[in-house]
């Protein structure tokens, strides 16, 4: 704050003289008289922050990445995953993460599909889609099961049965001798 004859100028702005002047309980860039030392305060405490969370980021990815699948609770390389979906493109738009985590982890992913996707008439090109789809996500044909039944119609209108899914899903399992690891 500087004196200059019968005024004090603060930051830019000046007041008569032997007014009172009480810089605000934050000050901006333009109303900031003397607090030199908050802004270094400052800037050190977000440093340490951001050092702190980067170095506990770090110790945490490195100690996951030394663990084990089993240890991690997961099933090991070899074993065999079961992914099923209701219709075409399911399997891109919510499990991809997972399909290509669980190739990541050397597991085999069978994919089971209730329906062709046949809401629009588009079967046939949902078909194809799914298999295309699945190449990418590393699912050969061969582990690619589509169920086209009138019994599993792909319509929002129509409730599936339970027992019937429960134990088509059952005979997957069993044909494809899927890995049954414990809950994770």
């Amino acid at each position: 704050m500087e004196h200059l004859g019968t005024e004090r100028i603060c930051s830019g702005f000046s007041f008569p003289a032997g007014a009172r002047v009480h810089p605000p309980a934050f000050p901006s860039a333009q109303a900031r008289c003397h607090l030199p030392g908050m802004e270094v305060v400052g800037l050190l405490c977000a440093v340490a922050v951001a050092v702190l969370t980067w170095g506990f980021l770090r110790v945490r990815n490195s100690a996951e990445r030394m663990r084990s699948p089993e240890q991690a609770g997961l099933p090991g390389a070899g074993s065999r995953a079961l992914l099923v979906i209701a219709h075409p493109d399911d399997e891109a738009m919510f499990f991809a993460p997972t399909v290509l985590g669980l190739a990541r982890l050397g597991q085999r992913v069978f994919l089971l599909c209730f329906s062709a996707g046949n809401y629009y008439s588009q079967g046939e090109i949902r078909k194809k889609e799914l298999l295309q789809s699945c190449d990418v996500l590393g699912i050969p044909p061969s582990r690619v099961t589509i169920i086209d039944k009138s019994e599993f119609p792909d319509d929002p209108g129509v409730q599936w049965d339970t027992e019937s899914v429960a134990n088509t899903v059952l005979q997957h399992i069993e044909v494809n001798d899927i890995s049954l690891g414990p809950a994770l």
